[in-house]
């Protein structure tokens, strides 16, 4: 796994990319306003004199003191004040509540009893709640086979031994006593067979105990003792429900209560085949290093010290494991067990053509194969071993890839025993939730080590391929047909209207991957197929698989999900990973980004979660950026307002209050309870995830439009209360006392802060209690705040101790803002502000509504368009301009449309969905 794991690098959403670009954006037009107000206050300001500077003289305005000039620290004076004053329109506390959503979300995801797992009791995990919004972005999904589509518990089916198929019932010695599977109808069949005769010949018998004693040594399993052999009924440490310890065998009392500790599946279902068909590991004597054999098929059971001399382990670029071991009798054998196709082909003996036909047979039915070998070595064979073994092992550069060399030097001139099939099946559901997916329009790619045709068997069973699909075979090339293959692939597939699927293996992936020209090929082949299926590949193959779609020119967002150590580099790789909570450890739930038990889970992950994620952060980014530009933007209208004399028109406490304490509760509630449909709808109609794929609701257009309706509201805001200013009595309901410039700001902010929460109220698809609550809660704060506040005294000597200079005996308390001071009290005492507050908000409303409206119906709008005018047309032609009943030509078929996009039914055009790929 070290050979093929890779440097991580960090992952980020489209969302938060998106997210930064505004960011920039919004500095950018920040400092463009910076740079006008500046401008213009030295070009047009009333308070500035160039010609003839003369410090005594006045402004015609008298309010305005003295006239400046304009020096270079004034100007870098008042472009900083102008900064500091326009910076609120950044939303720096976007990144807060957006991480804060992000953690509180994903305990509703470990919370969703839809996910948990009650055979196991494992409920979802989230790893890395910053990709929680990729999950509705995926465009394409990498999944491994075993244990993932597969359930990973394997059980021995059959066997070629010398060129022969044997099933397991044909391979079970008849003398044996009653070793069987719990299975009944297995234990009748062997206890009707039972026998202390064997009706096989000598010779034949001779192979199958020589493939049997090479199982059973060939292996790196851990014995351990049971504490019972059963619990409740169930036997302790099986996983394969189906195998059963021998119990009533005199010879094998000793030994009935073990069980086999394998970090593969397939291992310990061999050997608890062998175990059943009386070939039996019992253990290891650590100290001197013997593996022990209860041999049940010889004449009479007995035990056999085989010496373990060493163990050349498995790994994923030779796909094979071996072990050098010394039969009692004296003599030392190289064992050898993997993949057929690296196992045969160092094969000089042995019935090789029987059993690759036999190995094709077996993948035809989804089996999983392996290859066993043999090999006697002499004793000077051994020494030259242990020398070049030792000095590969000793050294300290390229120590890998020495002994690399070392075991491709002595695993070679092989005899081929046969070949082993297990069977291992498919989980429940996986066929619907693939074809949900693609119904999506997500690209599913499986990524597998197993042969070719046992994957190709797997992917037609669970509806990946599909039987009317033209596969296009892209393996056992060499470098002088690969080129000419893939153009010739990609020529007919430019030509041909057909459906297409694609089987790749990794020996042609090591010739086109180097190849800059080969690897183009192969991407315009894959992106124009609907289903990919790669086949004998190493874990390193699959991260560059991904990283190859991933750095794409199209720029997909890629998902890849597997159960094993073997998947962690294409897990890491993808922009999501997804872990399967198997039986092969926890190297991919630990490296992947979230992780669950079951396939079939993934459909409601990415078709229900991934939807709600990503519509509810989208609406948090889009709102947070508009209430800021709705709101700040006035404070750029104002300068105009003030002879650009860098003057606020809201007050400092407000300003601070605006993000933390008025907006933002209701859009944080939002953002975690908002769904815009239902569960029932999202899965009964895959088709709905296509709407927000590829970042549709944080697209060109749509922050376009949120910044558009941030700008009107602005204006609305702004304008309105101007015009209240200039053509109504801006009295309180006390006549001596006028509303000034506070009492101005404090009508806009008001006006605002309103505007803004109704404004999400709106734009949420449902209505809960505590998003209405928060709203609630968040005018009202602002209302008692500002009460409050402006009505506030505190004692002198506080106001004394920062800088101001009352007499504590003439005035012993002081308001605690001079210029705010009952400001409040005046404002809500006249009617006409309560009275026009209600109406700037109502008008500022009104295009909302309207744009809501427009593209809620746009589409149908649109189709009755084209019906009314091609029945004018037709009523044209036969010279009647009347139109007749021609509302009972419209279709009365209910349509439903999100975001003003139509959604067509899932009855409609299903194969088109199905067919359409990333391209």
């Amino acid at each position: 796994m070290s050979q093929n794991s890779k440097v991580t690098s960090n992952k980020f959403s489209s969302v938060e990319k998106t997210m930064n670009t505004c960011f920039i954006v919004y500095l950018f037009l920040l400092l463009l306003e910076v740079v006008i107000c500046t401008c213009l206050e030295y070009y047009y300001g009333l308070d500035f004199q160039y010609e003839t500077f003369n410090k005594e003289a006045k402004p015609d305005h008298w309010y305005l003191g003295s006239f400046r000039r304009a020096s270079f620290g004034n100007i870098v004076n008042d472009a900083v004040s102008y900064l500091i004053l326009f910076s609120y329109i950044i939303p720096i506390s976007l990144y807060v509540t957006l991480e804060l959503q992000r953690v509180f979300s994903s305990v509703f995801f470990t919370w969703d009893i839809d996910l948990y797992n009650k055979e196991t009791d494992e409920p979802a995990m989230v790893n890395s709640s910053d990709l929680n919004e990729e999950l509705g972005q995926i465009n394409i999904l990498f999944s491994d086979k075993t244990g993932t589509l597969t359930e990973n518990v394997m059980i021995f089916k059959e066997a070629s031994i010398g060129g022969s198929k044997y099933s397991f019932l044909d391979l079970r010695f008849k003398s044996l006593g009653r070793c069987s599977f719990s299975d009944i109808s297995f234990r009748r069949s062997f206890d009707e067979t039972d026998s202390r005769q064997s009706f096989r010949e000598p010779k034949e018998e001779k192979k199958i105990h020589q493939f049997l004693m090479a199982l059973s040594l060939c292996h790196t399993v851990q014995v351990a003792k049971k504490e019972s052999g059963r619990k409740n009924g169930i036997l302790n440490g099986c996983d394969n429900e189906s195998y059963v310890a021998d119990d009533d065998d005199i010879s094998s009392q000793s030994f009935k209560n073990i069980e086999y500790n394998a970090s593969s599946p397939d291992e310990k279902a061999i050997l608890e085949a062998c175990n059943t068909l009386g070939m039996k590991y019992v253990g290891e004597d650590e100290l001197k290093g013997f593996c022990k054999i209860l041999d049940c098929r010889a004449t009479s059971p007995q035990i056999k010290m085989y010496k373990k001399l060493y163990v050349l382990e498995f790994d994923s670029v030779r796909k094979r494991m071996s072990i050098i071991v010394k039969h009692p009798n004296g003599k030392i054998y190289l064992i050898t067990k993997g993949a057929e196709s690296s196992v045969i082909p160092r094969c000089v003996m042995g019935p090789t053509y029987e059993t690759n036909r036999h190995i094709d047979d077996y993948a035809l039915v989804g089996l999983r194969t392996l290859a066993v070998a043999i090999k006697e070595l002499s004793d000077l064979d051994l020494i030259n071993f242990e020398n070049i073994y030792h000095q590969a092992n000793q050294s300290i550069e390229d120590r890998d890839t020495k002994l690399m060399s070392v075991y491709d030097s002595v695993e070679n001139n092989l005899v081929l025993l046969g070949a082993t099939a297990v069977e291992d099946k498919l989980q429940e559901g996986v066929r619907d939730t693939l074809i949900n997916l693609g119904w999506a329009g997500i690209a599913v790619w499986i990524l597998t080590g197993d042969k070719k045709e046992t994957a190709i068997n797997i992917s037609y069973s669970c509806g990946h391929l599909l039987p009317d699909m033209t596969v296009l075979d892209i393996t056992s090339l060499t470098n002088i047909t690969v080129t000419r293959k893939l153009q010739g692939f990609l020529e007919h597939i430019e030509h041909m209207s057909e459906v297409f699927g694609l089987v790749v293996d990794g020996d042609t992936l090591k010739l086109i991957m180097p190849v800059e020209e080969n690897r183009e090929l192969l991407y315009e082949i894959s992106v124009k197929c609907q289903a990919v299926v790669c086949c004998r590949m190493s874990p390193l193959q699959k991260s560059e698989i991904v990283k190859m779609m991933k750095n794409s020119p199209l720029n997909p967002v890629t998902a890849a999900i597997g159960d094993g150590g073997n998947d962690v580099a294409m897990i890491q790789e993808a922009h999501v990973g997804i872990g399967i909570m198997g039986k092969e450890g926890r190297a991919a739930v630990r490296s992947a980004d979230f992780a669950f038990a079951k396939f079939c889970f993934l459909r409601k992950v990415i078709l229900v979660h991934g939807h709600w994620y990503y519509y509810r952060v989208a609406l948090l980014t889009q709102y947070f950026f508009y209430k800021n530009v709705a709101c700040f933007t006035d404070q750029l209208n104002y300068a105009f307002y003030s002879n650009f004399s860098t003057q606020t028109l809201f007050d400092g406490a407000n300003l601070t209050g605006y993000n933390l304490l008025y907006t933002a509760v209701p859009i944080f509630i939002f953002a975690l309870l908002a769904q815009n449909l239902d569960s029932s709808k999202l899965l009964g109609n895959p088709f709905l995830y296509r709407r927000i794929s590829k970042n549709h609701l944080l697209s060109k257009r749509e922050l376009f439009v949120w910044f558009l309706h941030g700008i009107w509201h602005s204006f609305a805001i702004y304008f309105g209360w101007v015009l209240y200013w200039n053509k109504t009595a801006n009295f309180s309901s006390e006549s001596d006392q006028m509303m000034d410039q506070a009492s101005f700001g404090i009508c806009v902010y008001t006006s605002l802060i309103i505007l803004v929460n109704l404004k999400l109220l709106f734009h949420a698809r449902s209505w809960n209690w505590p998003l209405i609550s928060s709203i609630i809660f968040s005018v009202a704060v602002y209302f008692g705040f500002n009460l409050l506040y402006h009505s506030l005294r505190v004692p002198s000597s506080i106001m004394n101790l920062i800088g101001y200079d009352y007499d504590t005996e003439i005035t012993p308390t002081v308001p605690l803002t001079v210029e705010m001071f009952q400001v409040y009290y005046h404002v809500l005492s006249s009617p006409g502000v309560w009275l026009f507050t209600l109406l700037v908000i109502v008008v500022a409303l009104i295009p909302d509504v309207a744009i809501r409206i427009v593209r809620k119906h746009w589409a149908s709008i649109q189709r009755r368009a084209k019906l009314t005018k091609k029945i004018l047309e037709s009523k044209i032609n036969r010279g009647c301009y009347e139109i007749k009943g021609g509302s009972s030509l419209f279709p009365t078929e209910q349509e439903e449309y999100i975001l003003g996009r139509k959604i067509n039914p899932l009855g409609r055009n299903l194969s088109k969905i199905h067919n359409n790929n990333i391209a």
